[in-house]
């Protein structure tokens, strides 16, 4: 598959939030990074939503994933030099794509981006990317994640 790497940064995830374990985070366009979120800060983070009882319901436990999942691309996005260009971020949430779309687009301006310079796609990034084979890397520990995430940095982004 050709990558047009200056343009597309595409974004893939290792290990699922709601499972046990770490998940791991990376991208790729040409430079690539990943960050590493322990299972400690995992049970954090969910814990800190099912303190407010307005995410007490089944919808807002997936919305709470959704935002989740938006906190830590964030997160990775913003070790980003080159901000331009298409983020691909692999389909790992059905049927939240405008949710995390309008969340992460949210995020982004908040940190800085120019949202007039990146659109947001989800969609199947495959086994063959580079962020794939980097997030199972770093996964299987062969290579050290860039950055290991705190209950801390992430708090700003939920």
């Amino acid at each position: 598959m050709f990558y047009n790497l200056a343009m597309r940064i595409e974004i893939d995830q290792s290990g699922k939030l709601d499972f046990p374990g770490p998940s791991i985070f990376a991208f790729s366009n040409g430079e690539c990074g990943s960050i590493y979120v322990g299972h400690k800060v995992k049970l954090k983070v969910f814990n800190y939503y099912e303190k407010h009882p307005h995410y007490s319901k089944e919808t807002m436990r997936k919305r709470i994933k959704v935002r989740f999942f938006v906190a830590c691309v964030s997160f990775l996005l913003t070790k980003l030099k080159n901000r331009k260009g298409k983020i691909v971020i692999d389909n790992e949430l059905d049927s939240y794509q405008d949710y995390l779309k309008e969340l992460l687009i949210h995020r982004l301006q908040k940190l800085g981006f120019s949202i007039k310079q990146v659109s947001i796609d989800v969609d199947s990034v495959g086994k063959k990317s580079p962020a794939d084979f980097l997030a199972g890397e770093v996964r299987v520990g062969k290579r050290k994640p860039d950055i290991v995430v705190s209950f801390e940095d992430l708090i700003p982004l939920l």
